[in-house]
């Protein structure tokens, strides 16, 4: 599961540049290789819950040019 999670993150983060220039501001989840993009965290959620994506293994981030770093 984690393997899986960090992987989704490794996709996210080889495609931001693109992402960045459709959705900036947008809060987007990845997995396996596709994307869905909403204004709040919680429809990215709803829409990624009704494609079946288990929630435990998505990429989740808010595309902005200058991110902080956070430690989880």
């Amino acid at each position: 599961m984690i393997s899986e999670s960090h992987a989704n993150y490794d996709v996210l983060e080889q495609h931001w540049d693109e992402l960045l220039d459709g959705h900036e501001g947008q809060w987007v989840a990845c997995h396996g290789g596709d994307f869905v993009y909403g204004f709040t965290i919680e429809d990215v959620l709803a829409e990624a819950g009704k494609r079946g994506w288990p929630l435990s293994t998505i990429a989740i981030d808010q595309l902005l040019r200058e991110r902080a770093s956070v430690l989880l």
